[in-house]
Order: C-alpha cells, then structure tokens, then sequence
C-alpha cells in the first residue's frame, strides 16, 4: 500500500513536492492555524498538505459543491443573532430614560438602538457584524453599548441640553414682550 504524500514529506533535497501538481513548492506551502490541545497554547501552526494554488483549487471546489447549504447556515446563523439582539434590546429596555425622551414608558424593540457609551470603545458598526454573522464578536460589542429608545439617543447625540436651555430662554423673552404661543 503506498504511502500518500503529506506537506511534512519532502524529497532528499530537502523540497517540497505537492501530491496533487507534483511540483517543486517549497516556497509555496502556506501554514494554517489550528485550535491547540495542548494546556497553555491556543493555536498551533501546521502546514498545508498541498500547495497554495493546489489547496485554494480544493477549497474552491468545496465552496461550489456545498454553495446551497452553507448559504442556508450563514442565513440561519444571521436570523438567529438578530431574534438575539431583539431579545436583548427587549430584555434591558431603554436605559436612559432621559424626561423630554421616552421617560421610563415601555418602549417597542424596533425604536431601541445601541449607544455607545464611549464612541473610541467602537470597534465597528453592530448593524454590520450582525448581517456578517459573528455572534461572539456581536455580543462583546454590545457589552460596550446602552439600550437607548430612538427619541433618547437623538437627545443625547444632539447634545441638545445647552441649545434647549436658550430655546426657553428665548420662548421666556417672548412670552414677556406680550407674546404667547397659545394666542391665536
């Protein structure tokens, strides 16, 4: 029984042959990363069993044969981490609770955001890596964010507070040269 070639077999010069293209590769073998056994290594690193071109060919060819199930599991995975997020925006409500926003009335998921508490925290868009599909990196980004209603994180963002207080201002001035909003 033969012997099939592996990337760690190499010829009495000391080159790499790729099984499949039998050809000189030694320059053209790639690493891969692997998830370690060993206690105290998170990775190990192994070289492919063929060559580059020969293993993007391979990869290639199952990406079309298995296309139409991978397709459903990224679809699957997407749904399942935005039913996540809508929990989780249901789950914690509206944090802010800010007077002249939602003022601690329940408010609907689908007007709830995510406001990052410090903006320099933000790795990247949560709207992005949730159709991405990534739940680890999703969730860990959350972490980092209120629950916000949509009417609260416009208040916040404006940073309306100093532009309200001259809006009163100007609206007492009024009032006292005679003028009232309620006058017709």
């Amino acid at each position: 029984m033969a012997k099939t070639k592996k990337a760690t077999d190499y010829d009495v010069l000391g080159r790499f042959i790729c099984p499949l293209c039998e050809s000189d590769k030694t320059d053209n073998v790639g690493l891969r990363k692997r998830p370690s056994k060993e206690p105290g290594r998170t990775f190990r690193y192994r070289y492919n069993s063929y060559c580059r071109d020969c293993q993007n060919a391979l990869q290639r060819e199952h990406y079309l044969r298995n296309k139409g199930s991978r397709r459903e599991w990224n679809k699957k995975a997407r749904i399942h981490i935005k039913n996540l997020v809508f929990s989780i925006k249901e789950e914690r409500g509206c944090e802010v609770r800010h007077p002249r926003g939602c003022n601690g009335i329940a408010v609907d998921p689908v007007a709830l955001d995510f406001h990052y508490t410090d903006p320099d925290e933000r790795a990247f868009l949560l709207s992005e890596q949730v159709r991405i599909g990534r739940m680890d990196k999703t969730l860990d980004e959350i972490a980092k964010c209120q629950v916000v209603c949509a009417n609260c994180q416009r208040l916040i963002r404006s940073g309306a507070k100093a532009e309200r207080e001259q809006t009163k201002n100007f609206i007492r001035e009024i009032e006292k040269l005679g003028f009232s909003k309620n006058k017709k």
